[in-house]
């Protein structure tokens, strides 16, 4: 860069002023006066300057060590996975789908390419010393074109940006200087060329693979088509293959015998798929497993006379429909079914075996927790979806031991469905072996912590509730407090014992005054569900709506405004600020109201109460949450003399069970008013 570009002049007097690399963004540029009004005495002393100021960056630059070798090469390890298969996946398409244009590079132009940029780096043309003398002119412009594409893609900010965070998602490590930042980019060049090689290597092993496996096919074959016509067996079932190219989910497939001798044995099977239920034919996704569960729910809907397939998406229907499973408990268990069949890749009940179970507990460990966030996911297989999930922070990848309970007991009960239709499955399935285990079991009703009333108003002492110096930063205290569904829900929830999507959901209209009380009617809405509750039940007598009245404290301040402000702006939600907004991409960003396809009311506010409660309870060791406080109103309702059974049950429904007194749950009416009053009324204010 020409010296001048650091000389500033203001007025007559000249300026060094130079910014610093990497920090240009934070903080301003060193200026320094020089002290004259002559050019030519600026030039000479700006150059001394240049040459000291280049020796102090030198000098800082390498203040901070290195990243370590280990980290570089846990960070490689991924990009090689993730590179590989994406050149893989390139390079098939390019070949056998038309897509390679007459200007694409070939595999060794690319390989030159990226070694020059790891030997010369980015700030010079393609060298002409690495052209190869055999290239053709097409080759060449090629070479030149990726060359220069290259280099301004990792020079660019966008492209930098993406690389780092990536390092950080895998390693858990943050560039803290420039020399990490040169590092980061130089792995990544180096396992795009590797990847490359290994990729060709891989094409010749899998060639001989497959002529090696094709040699024993024919050895192994007594055919001898110029003598008979007629079908000869096999002398003996194909050897296995010695190489898989593709495999990268250790979930073997099901290998099916096709031995005259077998079939012969076998008694007349029943139908493989049910009448209307298609077999998915081409890659396993879970849009096209959702087709198939749309149809055999169809089919089971029907009530026409068909065959009982033993196709697992139809095995689930019947059981569904028959069983009389609630819409929430369908949603949990069809998601279950589809990722069991994704995982192992089968669609039959009688082709599960044991290892198809302990394959699907195994993959549940290391599932991504983010699976379906988008659209895009619905698309994509097992295998793409398990190495992306390599990429991910570790608190990313595994999903929790409760989930992968439910999941292994949607294939017990489907299984034990099977069994009662009368569908041959393997003896030796034992889904017990497979089982996620907690950690050790205390009493149930130790199992989740319950909020103490001191716990309680150190909490609500947070400057969210008491006054925060803005919007945007309610973990400072200020005096600015905001009246969101970040501020009410937690407190409705301690004032009322109810759930996080119940009131979450709530609709404006919802806060209502009955008998001459304000009070929340907890009831079913377009947006979500009661737990318990069939969806569009009208009958009375099985609907979960509860009337709960609204405590003093959240009257004054100003719940009742809150809600007559919604429903004068016509909102339908109490908070419409609880339903976040649709990422680009997602099914939700697609519909007229996203507030529709909210699945977990209230999770949006998740991380601002988490967080709050942290500060408030160093660090919160007792792992306390929001529905502690459901069972700290149950609690102070169950263990307090003036409050009936009959009054807590229908003031926050099922907590610990309902069958504990069957006349309380059972043969009575609706708790008076005034009781219900009276109740709410004793729970202590929290500030």
């Amino acid at each position: 860069m020409p010296s001048h570009s650091y000389l500033y002049q203001s007025g007559r007097h000249f300026h060094f002023r130079r910014r610093i690399p990497g920090l240009s963004t934070s903080i301003g540029p060193v200026r320094i006066a020089l002290g004259t009004t002559d050019p030519k005495t600026a030039h000479t002393w700006l150059r001394t300057l240049i040459t000291e100021f280049d020796a102090v960056l030198d000098d800082f630059i390498f203040i901070i060590d290195p990243l370590p070798e280990e980290v570089i090469a846990h960070y490689m390890r991924a990009r090689l996975l993730d590179t590989i298969n994406r050149v893989r996946r390139s390079q098939r398409m390019e070949a056998y789908a038309g897509r390679r244009k007459a200007s694409h590079a070939t595999t060794p132009v690319q390989r030159v390419v990226l070694e020059a940029l790891l030997i010369d780096g980015l700030n010079t043309a393609f060298p002409p010393v690495r052209l190869d003398a055999s290239w053709s002119v097409e080759d060449v412009e090629a070479a030149v074109s990726l060359h220069a594409h290259e280099a301004s893609a990792l020079k660019s900010s966008e492209m930098r940006r993406k690389l780092f965070a990536e390092f950080e998602a895998v390693t858990g490590a943050k560039p803290g200087s420039r020399e990490h930042e040169c590092q980061i980019i130089e792995a990544y060049l180096h396992a795009r060329l590797a990847a490359l090689g290994a990729h060709e290597d891989a094409a010749k092993l899998r060639v001989n693979a497959f002529s090696e496996q094709a040699r024993k096919l024919v050895e192994g074959s007594a055919i001898a088509p110029w003598t008979t016509t007629e079908p000869v067996a096999p002398a003996g079932p194909p050897a296995p293959a010695e190489f898989s190219a593709t495999q990268t989910i250790a979930v073997p497939s099901i290998e099916r015998s096709s031995s005259s001798t077998e079939q012969a044995a076998s008694p007349p099977s029943r139908a493989a798929f049910t009448e209307g239920v298609g077999e998915v034919s081409g890659t396993l996704t879970n849009d096209a497993l959702c087709l198939q569960q749309e149809q055999a729910k169809a089919v089971a809907s029907s009530h026409e006379p068909v065959s009982d397939g033993a196709d697992i998406a139809s095995v689930f229907w019947r059981m569904a429909l028959t069983e009389g499973f609630s819409p929430e408990t369908i949603a949990q268990r069809a998601t279950s079914v589809r990722l069991f069949c994704l995982i192992s890749g089968v669609q039959r009940v009688d082709e599960i075996r044991q290892h198809h179970l302990s394959g699907f507990r195994d993959v549940l460990t290391r599932f991504p927790t983010n699976f379906m966030k988008s659209a895009s996911d619905g698309q994509k297989s097992i295998e793409e979806i398990m190495q992306q999930a390599r990429l991910l922070p570790k608190d990313r990848q595994g999903l929790g031991v409760t989930t992968r309970q439910r999941h292994v007991k949607s294939i017990e009960l489907l299984l034990e469905r099977a069994a009662s239709e009368g569908h041959p499955q393997d003896g030796d399935l034992n889904v017990k072996k497979i089982k996620p285990k907690a950690k050790g079991k205390g009493s149930r009703h130790n199992q989740r912590s319950v909020f103490t009333l001191p716990e309680l108003t150190t909490v609500f002492g947070h400057s969210l509730w008491q006054g925060a110096r803005s919007k945007g930063d309610r973990h400072k205290p200020g005096t600015v407090i905001v009246k969101d569904s970040r501020y009410w829900i937690p407190l409705i929830l301690a004032y009322t014992g109810a759930r996080r999507a119940e009131i979450a959901g709530l609709e404006a209209t919802d806060v209502q005054e009955i008998e001459r009380h304000a009070c929340i009617v907890i009831q079913a809405n377009k947006y979500r569900g009661l737990k318990g509750e069939e969806q569009g039940e009208t009958d009375p007598r099985y609907k979960k709506t509860r009337v709960v009245p609204i405590h003093p404290h959240l009257i004054e301040l100003g719940l009742l405004d809150h809600a007559s402000d919604m429903q004068r702006r016509g909102h339908g939600l109490l908070f419409p600020d609880v339903v976040p907004k649709p990422q680009k991409g997602s099914a939700r960003a697609d519909v007229p109201d996203p507030a529709l396809m909210v699945k977990k009311f209230g999770a949006s506010i998740d991380h601002m109460w988490s967080t709050s409660l942290k500060r408030r309870l160093d660090g919160n060791p007792r792992k306390l949450c929001m529905h502690s406080m459901r069972h700290y109103v149950n609690d102070f309702f169950l263990f307090n003399s003036d409050v009936l059974g009959a009054t807590r049950f229908d003031l926050v429904g099922h907590v610990k069970s309902e069958t504990e007194d069957v006349n309380t749950a059972v043969y009575r009416g609706e708790a008076p008013m005034r009781l219900k009053v009276a109740a709410i009324e004793q729970l202590p204010r929290l500030f």
